[in-house]
This record gives structure tokens, C-alpha cells and sequence, in this order.
């Protein structure tokens, strides 16, 4: 299955008729918002009760970061799916080596990162996505511009960004 037949958002570039928060498009700060669907929809088997216009108002009202201006708290991303009953498991930092994403795999069903676009030039921002399990125990990363499928979450994680990206945050759910 490629990811123009997948129900999962791909293209948040073309979310400009949306707005997060009162100033800022959503093209431009809704990642992780974005991240979250399509992660409720992997946990669901594509059948959420929860629309991406819903989530994206709830995460409005409770999660915003200055106003919008830097998207959402990633912790209220891990509420939102502890409050609805999923168990979250999270690496930061230095926590996140081979062996723990390693770990990780073994243990949950979907995941979400966050990386730095370009782990150079923190100036080109961070990026968050949503990563799943495919067919054939292969991972597809989503909102990503990439619809290739890995063998393991560690190469997914590795290879953000065409390889130039530092995963910062990684949760995975149950």
C-alpha cells in the first residue's frame, strides 16, 4: 500500500485553509497534531471516532505552544493518548539509542517522533511525525514527504530527513 491510498495525513504543506492557533496556518504548526491522527488511526484500524478538525481544536484549547508560534507540548500529546487509555512509553535525549528504540519496537504498536529537520542548523526547526507498522513487519514514516518502508523503526528514525535529522523525542503506544 503506498501512502496516496493510506487514510493518514501526508501533506501538512497543503494545509493552508487551516488555521492552529489565531495566527499561524496550519501548513505551518500542526506536526504533531498530525502525528497524533494518524497515530489514533493506526491505533484504531482506521476507524477513529475522533476527526483531524476535532483534534486539531482540542489540541488548541490545551496544548499550544507560545500561542502556536512552536506547535504543540508533546507532553499534551502523551495526555491525550494516556487519558484515552493507551499506555505511552518515552525516550528523550540520550535515552534514545539502538538498543532502546530497539526495545521500543518489541513493545509498542505505533510511534511518534520529533526530530530536528537538520540536526546542523537547529535553525531549520524540528519536525514531528508519526511512525507505523506496515506489511511485512515494515515501518512507514507519515507527514514526512517519504514513502519508503523500513525494516526496523531504528533505520526509519535514522533515516528522517534524507539521514540530516536528530530525533529528539520518541514515544511509542500501546
Amino acid at each position: 500500500m503506498t501512502h496516496a491510498e493510506d487514510p493518514f495525513i501526508e501533506h501538512q504543506n497543503d494545509m493552508d485553509d487551516l488555521y492552529y492557533g489565531k495566527r499561524f496556518k496550519a501548513s505551518y504548526n500542526a506536526c504533531e497534531v498530525i502525528a497524533a491522527y494518524n497515530t489514533l488511526l493506526d491505533l484504531t484500524d482506521h476507524k477513529s471516532d475522533t476527526s483531524f478538525p476535532d483534534l486539531l481544536a482540542g489540541f488548541e484549547r490545551r496544548g499550544l505552544v507560545r500561542r502556536g508560534a512552536w506547535g504543540t507540548d508533546m507532553q499534551c500529546i502523551c495526555r491525550f493518548f494516556e487519558e484515552n487509555g493507551f499506555a505511552v512509553h518515552k525516550l528523550t535525549g540520550r535515552q534514545i539509542t539502538p538498543d532502546t528504540m530497539q526495545d521500543l519496537e518489541g513493545t509498542c504498536r505505533t510511534f511518534i517522533m520529533t526530530a530536528y529537520n537538520d540536526r546542523d542548523d537547529i535553525t531549520k526547526m524540528i519536525h514531528t511525525v508519526s511512525v507505523t507498522r506496515g506489511e511485512k513487519h515494515s515501518f512507514a514514516v507519515h507527514n514526512a514527504e517519504d514513502d519508503k518502508a523500513y525494516g526496523s523503526l531504528l533505520q526509519a528514525v535514522l533515516s528522517f530527513n534524507h539521514q540530516k535529522g536528530r530525533v529528539l523525542y520518541l514515544i511509542g503506544i500501546v
